[in-house]
């Protein structure tokens, strides 16, 4: 299967993780962290080991059921005032999932969250990204480092992986136009996942997502994870243990190679 593949010359050797710099993690629940692991919380673990004196701050602005057009609309708001040293961003996942007909039936019906809906298609996708990624690099002077999706279902020959595919080549692309720094997570879980069929493919939808957060309440991810025959998520998507620690090394070693 074709998937988005990091390359080398994106990354810098120096590292880029320095006393009181601000870095913010733009996104959807996957960086919320609220659903099952998170990743920041896994990398601030790791960084804090090695760097137990360094002064930083990790900010989260990752916010569940966020598409592409709803961090568009949000970034005035949530990323310029902030003025962060770097910024990465993760999105497009939900830009998929919400468009099973189950998924946008409920989301239409809650007016509240219908800035949330999800691109018609990738080209709609790449403008909305583009004009975000504009309206950043207009207002602050900061690192902007763009992360391919995770994964929809632990199968990766499902369709929605596969349309995620067309996604992360967007997002790739978009990197390169701007000559930005890109992080390969979907390839990672990619690797992660050779060869391994779930007994049962888990999807993500609503509103078993919130009937799982109050299981969550009474299990770890990891058990729900383990009883559902699953490794790097709990339901398809959002994170166990080993699927937060995947993002948080990649992140990691972006920040300290």
């Amino acid at each position: 299967m074709t998937n988005v593949r990091l390359k080398k010359s994106y990354k810098s050797g120096k590292m880029k993780l320095r006393g009181n710099a601000k870095i913010l993690f733009y996104g959807d629940s996957i960086t919320q962290g609220v659903f099952g692991e998170s990743y920041i919380k896994y990398l601030d673990k790791k960084i804090r080991a090695r760097f137990p004196d360094l002064n930083y701050h990790l900010i989260n602005k990752g916010r569940s059921g966020d598409t592409i057009y709803s961090l568009l609309i949000r970034v005035q708001r949530d990323v310029i005032p902030v003025s962060p040293h770097i910024i990465f961003i993760m999105i497009g996942a939900n830009d998929i999932l919400l468009k099973r007909p189950e998924n946008l039936k409920i989301l239409r019906e809650h007016s509240g969250i219908k800035e949330q809906l999800p691109a018609e298609d990738v080209n709609e996708f790449k403008t909305s990204y583009r004009k975000m990624i504009n309206l950043i690099k207009n207002r602050l002077r900061t690192r902007i480092v763009l992360c391919s999706t995770g994964i929809i279902g632990e199968d990766l020959r499902n369709r929605y992986n596969r349309q995620l595919i067309h996604i992360n080549i967007a997002i790739r692309k978009i990197a390169l136009d701007y000559h930005l720094d890109f992080i390969d997570v979907n390839g990672a879980f990619h690797r992660e996942l050779q060869g391994f069929k779930p007994v049962k493919d888990f999807i993500p939808k609503l509103p078993d997502i919130y009937e799982d957060l109050e299981r969550l309440k009474n299990i770890s991810a990891d058990k729900l994870s383990k009883q559902r025959g699953l490794k790097v998520t709990y339901d398809g998507g959002h994170l166990n243990s080993r699927g937060a620690e995947i993002i948080a090394d990649h992140i990691y070693d972006y920040l300290t190679g």
